[in-house]
């Protein structure tokens, strides 16, 4: 399979969405919100009953809105910063120069303080921390109570990513040296590798099931996935047509199937390494991009090289159901929560609701 998308037509009015159609899937435009003025109604399109929530954060703001285009909490950090969870329930307050980190709930409840000049990783559910020292060589793993779990430390030659599974709270970090390892729900080493000499790990995806990982790594010539079964803990490498001098949107299935984002295209691989199909698209500026999957669809978004960035919402063989760019969005992350699709741009959020 191979197709190609061509832009929508430049002019699309900021705010406006469009209802489409495909088969038995609909996509109905929701709500938007101005990210810069929150106290701005925001536009709203119809009626909602979701319990779907997002998380957005500007600067020493962040809030927490649900699928109707209700904003439920607010958070205002003022000096400190802030590493939330992946379902925004929970998030942890540090200073750059500081020496205590701080736990907190989404409502406010402070569960706990402590000593530590490091930077905070959270799992999707809270329930791991990963903190990374200042020279990011040291990983320690604890767990919602502060407690060294699991695999307790890990060091390292310069982290170089940390990731978490979505839904889930399986996690993974890689180093400049090549060596990654992935960890289970409670912290413990699932598996751990090195990449070629000379190689470097630039992305991970972790499925939330817990079945497989993908590895990206490669030099400044040659890149690589490496599909890893974490039950059997066998690999296989498969090879990026378009070498990327960095991190990568990637993304790995419950079966091990990667899809990930290139300069031009994106392109699925079966777990054997075999690319499954290709879908090309105009070409992708380096910077903030994500893919993901929640069965059975993928929301890939980007910014463009021409200026503005685009969505691409598509089922899991590759039928595109949205093709939309945002010529005023300087880049955009997208997220499917329970019936919804929001789609963070750099001044507004979006929210479709997704009707099968």
């Amino acid at each position: 399979m191979k197709i190609f998308l061509s832009g929508l037509a430049a002019g699309i009015i900021l705010n406006i969405f469009i209802l489409q159609h495909m088969g038995a899937l609909e996509l109905y435009p929701e709500f938007s919100i101005d990210i810069s003025n929150t106290e701005k109604p925001e536009v709203r399109y119809g009626p909602g009953t979701s319990l779907a929530k997002f998380l957005v954060k500007k600067d020493a703001h962040a809030f927490q809105v649900d699928g109707n285009g209700n904003i439920l909490k607010r958070i205002f950090l003022e000096n400190d910063l802030a590493a939330f969870s992946g379902n925004g329930e929970n998030f942890i307050k540090y200073r750059k120069l500081g020496t205590e980190i701080e736990y907190f709930s989404i409502n406010g409840d402070k569960f706990w303080k402590l000593k530590s000049r490091e930077y905070p990783y959270l799992s999707y559910n809270g329930r791991i921390i990963l903190l990374a020292n200042g020279d990011m060589s040291t990983v320690r793993i604890v767990d919602m109570n502060s407690n060294e779990t699991g695999k307790k430390t890990v060091w390292g030659k310069l982290c170089t990513v940390i990731v978490f599974s979505m839904e889930s709270d399986f996690s993974g970090f890689g180093f400049i040296d090549g060596s990654y390892h992935i960890l289970d729900e409670k912290g413990n080493l699932i598996t751990s590798g090195t990449a070629p000499q000379g190689s470097i790990v630039k992305s991970i995806s972790i499925s939330a099931n817990g079945a497989y990982s993908a590895v990206h790594y490669g030099d400044s010539v040659n890149d690589m996935i490496r599909i890893i079964n974490l039950e059997n803990k066998k690999f296989t490498d498969a090879r990026v047509r378009e070498p990327q001098a960095a991190k990568m949107p990637l993304s790995v299935t419950g079966k091990g199937f990667v899809t990930i984002i290139t300069s031009s295209e994106i392109v699925r691989y079966k777990n054997n390494g075999s690319i499954e199909y290709i879908i090309e698209i105009p070409p992708r500026k380096t910077g903030q991009s994500s893919i993901e999957f929640k069965e059975p669809f993928y929301t890939a978004s980007y910014s463009l090289l021409s200026g503005g960035s685009k969505l691409i919402f598509f089922r899991e063989r590759g039928t595109i159901l949205l093709s939309r760019e945002f010529p005023a969005e300087e880049y955009l992350h997208s997220s499917i929560v329970r019936d919804r699709l929001f789609v963070r741009g750099s001044g507004n959020l979006y929210c479709y609701s997704i009707h099968q």
